[in-house]
């Protein structure tokens, strides 16, 4: 036990000092989203900003969640206890390139795992910093490495011995693949949540007859970018009482299509 407590604050130290690297740099991190994948400047550096909370949590909570907990049992003394699987791979999205990676590398890690990540062929800019980062501050050789492969290779690595379990983030069809290749070799995997789409219920609402060839083409583009905005999270319920009232103004007599969408957007909350 005493070992372990050790370990368990080598690993917190690691995470804090990530935390303070990745707000050094968080600028430079952000431009780098918005190059590789357009991502505005703004929500890059929030995301990275968000990396650093993630660390410090894990590194602050980390040995509280991973005690042993006791069970009243007939035996003398039971508890469950916490034990590191070993090497974990991670297959990553570009949506997020640096969030998707820290909110599983921080719990896997501090638990005392260790990483290989695939990450997104359009990301592997943000992947290579992520794993500058590991090295940066210090962190054992091979602990976290980023594996530049094409996703064609990565049944071959979950069949490597040495990977005990796989965690996806991504389409429905990835989680399927790497989940039937994990299952058929009897590895843990962890698949992503299933994109649900978000209730839309607009009440008591006539739109305008101009409105009508639109709305097809608006509803879909919502829900496209709610899925990839809100990943992992449950599906947002969107109920606006006054939108009537939107369309009944004057701007929807002398509307352009761009002030439409703008109008249409804003009710939604979607940036423009």
């Amino acid at each position: 036990p005493l070992r372990r407590q050790r370990q368990m604050c080598i690993r917190d130290r690691y995470f804090k000092y990530l935390s303070e690297a990745i707000q050094m740099r968080k600028n430079e991190f952000a431009n780098l989203m918005a190059l590789e994948m357009g991502k505005p400047i703004s929500q890059g550096t929030a995301e990275i900003e968000k990396c650093a909370l993630v660390c410090d949590y894990y590194a602050d909570n980390g040995e509280k969640f991973l005690a042993n907990q006791n069970i009243n049992t007939e035996a003398s003394e039971s508890y469950v206890s916490f034990q590191p699987l070993g090497v974990i791979l991670a297959v990553m999205p570009w949506n997020f390139p640096f969030w998707q990676v820290f909110r599983f590398a921080a719990p896997a890690m501090i638990a005392g795992n260790v990483v290989v990540l695939k990450h997104a062929s359009n990301v592997q800019g943000c992947a290579d910093a992520i794993e500058g980062l590991f090295i940066e501050v210090g962190i054992p050789n091979n602990t976290f490495r980023n594996l530049t492969i094409d996703s064609s290779k990565v049944n071959y690595v979950i069949e490597n011995p040495l990977i005990k379990a796989v965690s996806l983030t991504g389409s429905k069809f990835a989680g399927k693949s790497v989940a039937k290749k994990a299952g058929s070799l009897l590895k843990k995997t962890v698949p992503p949540e299933d994109f649900k789409l978000p209730a839309i219920k607009l009440n008591n609402v006539v739109l305008p007859e101009p409105l009508g060839p639109i709305i097809p083409v608006i509803v879909p583009f919502l829900i496209f970018k709610e899925q990839f905005d809100t990943a992992a999270k449950p599906p947002k319920y969107f109920e606006r009482l006054s939108i009537f009232r939107i369309f009944e103004s004057d701007c929807i007599e002398n509307y352009t299509l761009f002030n439409l969408l703008r109008i249409l957007f804003n009710v939604f909350s979607v940036d423009l």
